[in-house]
């Protein structure tokens, strides 16, 4: 069991405002997730939830729901910043993986093995799914903030350096306009990188 009060004051450091952070596992786990630890945790990867105004709780909702195609993450972030653990932290959760193959960048930080047809990045990352209240997929302020304290408490977790292992879908895959927002604005990853850097 994760204890939330040194994981806010580590993170925090007494500034911003504090996270809420909320335990809702996923009970369907044969299409969302695997009840088993990663062989490595070498990236964080960032979603959008691909639905305009949806909460986390929707998200989770649906997540647990799903039948003949694979979806999940770690974590979800909602509108309010409140963070929902959806899968262990050290489990597989179904979030990257593609039948289309994958970036170059995935295979240096993955490896031939992690993104070869049998496996995928999914054994060697953290997923975390963020809610947004429009279609072209803008974050709010607060869902923004939970991402960057997420971030850093996972880059710290792993060892992680947010510039080389914080990646959006599209980075890992190519090919899936993911996070929207954040792949038409490149900037705003990079400031969220910015972000995660300082919240360590």
């Amino acid at each position: 069991m994760l204890d939330y009060t040194t994981w806010k004051y580590k993170l925090m450091g007494g500034k911003g405002a504090p996270v809420k952070v909320i335990e809702a596992y996923l009970a369907n786990h044969k299409w969302t997730h695997k009840e088993t630890e990663r062989d490595s945790t070498d990236a964080i990867v960032y979603h959008w939830v691909a639905k305009a105004g949806q909460r986390a709780v929707d998200t989770i909702a649906f997540m647990n729901t799903r039948i003949g195609s694979y979806g999940a993450s770690n974590y979800v972030i909602d509108l309010d910043g409140t963070i929902y653990i959806t899968v262990n932290q050290e489990y597989v959760a179904f979030h990257a993986g593609s039948d289309k193959g994958y970036t170059d960048l995935a295979v240096r930080l993955f490896g031939k093995k992690g993104t070869a047809k049998t496996s995928s990045p999914n054994w060697h990352s953290v997923g975390i799914e963020m809610c947004h209240p429009n279609w072209e997929g803008e974050f709010t302020e607060e869902t923004l903030h939970s991402a960057a304290w997420l971030g850093a408490k996972l880059c710290r977790d792993y060892n992680l350096k947010p510039h080389q292992h914080a990646l959006t879908h599209q980075m890992v895959v190519g090919w899936k306009n993911c996070p929207k927002w954040m792949v038409d604005n490149p900037q705003d990853f990079e400031e969220l990188r910015w972000k995660i850097l300082n919240a360590m």
